[in-house]
């Protein structure tokens, strides 16, 4: 079987800026705002497109009492469309919401990553709301551990000298609507262990 250390990290290229969001008219703000709407209307659908989305809107449930009920979807598009219809009350979406934002159709209640994000620094995380949990979908490179230091270096400069390219940040930007992270060797393996932390109270162990 493999573990963290089967692999020598190399550096990430990009990570999901996840929101969760709702309708700009909805009766709510905020996660707890959500929840308490939830409480009072017998629950409230909520659409994902991974199973860690899912796992988080569990462990909001669970802890705070209120029936959120996952809706699966095939993508942040589909979402933001059954959000906009009246569907869902709230969806997570990995950037097919900002133009709504910028519009004035949808509002973001909650960053579901580790961080804020870049473009809505007043919308404060699940974790800053009072559950201790996170999505971080990194894109990260990993080779079989025990590399020849030189090959690990050159490696790693060229992912590092990719990453930073324009033709890979244009496209990472037109991705994720936001600009690459590379953590580099030691960030990456950091980030590993952290998520393998997250991992586990996303699925309640």
């Amino acid at each position: 079987p493999f573990d963290l250390d089967s692999f020598d990290y190399l550096g990430t290229a990009a990570y999901a800026q996840l929101a969760i969001v709702a309708r700009a008219d909805a009766p709510f703000d905020d996660l707890q705002g959500l929840i308490d709407h939830a409480k009072a209307n017998d629950g409230a659908l909520i659409g994902f497109d991974a199973k860690p989305q899912e796992l988080l809107l569990n462990l909001v449930a669970r802890e705070s009492g209120a029936e959120l009920k996952p809706v699966s979807m095939k993508s942040s598009a589909e979402q933001i469309q059954n959000v906009l219809g009246g569907h869902v009350i709230a969806s997570f979406s990995a950037g097919a919401h900002i133009p709504y934002l910028e519009s004035g159709d949808l509002k973001m209640i909650a960053s579901a990553n580790a961080t804020r994000h870049g473009y809505a620094k007043d919308v404060a995380t699940v974790q800053e709301q009072g559950f201790d949990i996170y999505v971080d979908p990194y894109f990260y490179f990993a080779a079989p551990a025990g590399l020849p230091e030189d090959a690990r270096k050159a490696l790693t400069d060229a992912l590092s000298g990719a990453i930073a390219s324009q033709e890979v940040t244009s496209a990472i930007n037109n991705a994720f609507k936001a600009d690459p992270t590379n953590l580099g060797p030691e960030g990456t393996r950091m980030m590993m262990d952290k998520g393998l932390d997250n991992v586990a109270k996303l699925f309640g162990k």
